[in-house]
């Protein structure tokens, strides 16, 4: 049960992170579908659905109708029908980015400690695809429950925040080589440039520093 938990929640922060990364506060159901394939390889698929379950039901539709702090929107035009998603609070969204970015730092930490950086190099594709096309500090909460992920580190397990610290160290030092092999060439959720992306990614490997750190990223965003 507590595995299904989880594996529920994460599919729920790539809703979330589908909206933070494509700068709004709501998210198309083909939207959240595409991402759930890039990124979690099809996390939404049968295996989770109830065996009374309607089959036409879309991935998006089946993890948002468990959450009852997700709203639905629905249009319709002749036989087209179109469905958008949004958390009822901004903060439920928020939470859940970090907890992303945070649960993926600590996979990476996890397989350093087994296989080493060579591994990390090779498995790090969805970290930095989830770094490549929004500031973390451009919505303050993020940076915030980053900030304390990387606190209780600190405190409990201090030899893993030295790692993540190499992790995140050696994620600045590849952002400008891009694309690598390890990246996930369908996840695309903002028409931006590569040298923005690169941007992004450098930036975002910089404020994980500062986090991983224990300093303050308390800066303003100027667009």
């Amino acid at each position: 049960m507590a595995a299904e938990i989880q594996k529920e929640l994460e599919r729920l922060s790539v809703v979330a992170i589908a909206m933070f990364n494509r700068g709004r506060q709501a998210v198309k159901d083909e939207e959240v579908d595409r991402d759930l394939r890039a990124l979690l390889d099809s996390s939404g698929s049968t295996a989770s659905r109830p065996p009374d379950m309607d089959e036409r039901l879309t991935p998006a539709q089946l993890i948002v109708g468990r959450f009852f702090f997700v709203h639905e929107s629905q249009a319709s035009y002749g036989d087209t029908r179109w469905r958008t998603y949004e958390f009822l609070h901004a903060t439920f969204g928020e939470y859940l980015t970090a907890r992303l970015v945070a649960n993926e730092i600590a996979r990476l930490v996890r397989l350093h400690e087994v296989d080493g950086l060579q591994a990390v190099r090779q498995g790090v594709g969805r970290l930095r695809a989830l770094l490549r096309f929004a500031l973390l500090v451009s919505r303050r909460p993020i940076a915030d429950f980053l900030a304390e992920f990387f606190a209780a580190l600190r405190a409990f397990d201090p030899w893993r925040l030295e790692i993540a610290d190499s992790i995140v160290g050696d994620l600045l030092a590849g952002a400008l080589y891009s694309p690598t092999q390890a990246d996930i060439a369908d996840y695309a959720p903002a028409p931006i440039s590569e040298i923005a992306r690169c941007a992004n990614l450098s930036a975002n490997a910089v404020i994980l520093r500062f986090l991983c750190a224990g300093h303050s990223t308390r800066v303003q965003v100027v667009q």
